[in-house]
């Protein structure tokens, strides 16, 4: 013999009836600061994505082989130490060594990252026997 169960319906839920007062106005607010702020050349960042990725700030997707690219992997790198994650701050270092090298084939195809690592190493020698003054942090 089978026992039937008893199935609750749905209750219905309220229809929302638009923003509040509160609401409307906050949004008006928020669209007058984001007109002056791109009158004044301000980029906007929207840091509310209720559920950001990897990287909390809005970051411009770069093209690989273009300068465009080592922005966009600087930028991560940056958003990875505000975070304060450690790990991925080292990944993005490691694709911004790839992004320099993809620029370095198409737009100067004889040097290698080994070449900048090289006359790094000049500059620090520069730097350490005086000829050089500024920061020594090379």
């Amino acid at each position: 013999m089978k026992v039937k169960q008893k199935v609750k319906k749905p209750t219905k839920t309220p229809k929302p009836t638009g923003p509040s007062k509160f609401g409307r106005e906050l949004e008006t607010h928020f669209q007058n600061a984001v007109r002056v702020a791109q009158r004044h050349g301000v980029a906007i960042v929207d840091h509310t994505d209720p559920a950001p990725g990897y990287h909390l700030t809005a970051i411009e997707r770069g093209k690989f082989g273009e300068a465009s690219k080592v922005r966009e992997e600087v930028e991560e790198f940056i958003d990875a130490v505000e975070q304060g994650v450690r790990i991925m701050a080292l990944l993005e270092l490691g694709d911004l060594i790839g992004a320099i090298e993809g620029y370095l084939a198409k737009h100067q195809p004889d040097i290698t990252i080994y070449d900048i690592i090289k006359m790094k190493d000049v500059t620090a020698r520069a730097f350490t026997n005086g000829h050089r003054k500024g920061s020594p942090d090379v």
